[in-house]
């Protein structure tokens, strides 16, 4: 899985070679590059997804810390697939939001500041709109504009119109809603306004 001469060991549609010089794993299904340039990573297996065994939110369950968080794959800012677990062995840093929400806005700004600064560490911060400025799906050209504004150049904007995923961590129907996941897929902090990873990071 690590010979540059071979063809996509992993069957994730990427040569090898392409994978070694990017730094990915081309042994690790999840662990490719991506057009924005995330901090990739990758572990020796996939995560085993626990479920979750948080309180309800009047919808469903919800995570809570110590869970092993499922994978998911939505679509980013420059149009590719984006799955939570090519950011395995990294800390990582959710902010479900939307383009409406001031305080989503405000947060938006500093959150490339927080990747320059622990991303060479370990560490991958994602965005995730769950609307656009009008409460309606957020389409293509909302998670470019989000990302331009807020000059988001290595963070992947992801749109859950449908709350897919945003349901699952959302505890008290506030927004922004912010999530830490450790490098080996364990949840760490489920909706606590908590931005700096310093808190979880050694």
């Amino acid at each position: 899985g690590t010979d540059p001469t071979l063809t996509d060991t992993d069957e994730d549609g990427f040569d090898d070679g392409d994978e070694v010089a990017a730094g990915t794993n081309p042994a690790y299904e999840y662990s490719h590059p991506y057009t924005g340039g995330y901090n990739v990573g990758w572990c020796d297996v996939a995560p085993d997804a626990t479920g979750k065994t948080g309180e309800s939110n009047g919808q469903n369950k919800t995570y809570a810390p110590g869970d092993v968080a499922r994978n998911f794959h939505l679509d980013d800012q420059h149009g590719e697939r984006v799955d939570l677990y090519s950011f395995c062995g990294q800390y990582v840093m959710i902010a479900f939001g939307a383009e409406w929400c001031p305080p989503c806005q405000d947060m938006a700004k500093d959150v490339q500041a927080i990747q320059d600064e622990f991303g060479p560490d370990g560490f991958q911060a994602i965005e995730v709109l769950i609307e656009d400025r009008n409460g309606a799906p957020p389409t293509q050209a909302v998670l470019t504009r989000w990302a331009d504004t807020y000059g988001m150049t290595t963070i992947p904007v992801l749109n859950d119109g449908g709350y897919s995923e945003w349901v699952d961590w959302e505890v008290d129907w506030v927004i922004p809603t912010t999530v830490f996941i450790g490098p080996d897929g364990t949840v760490l902090s489920v909706d606590e306004y908590i931005t700096d990873p310093g808190r979880f990071m050694p």
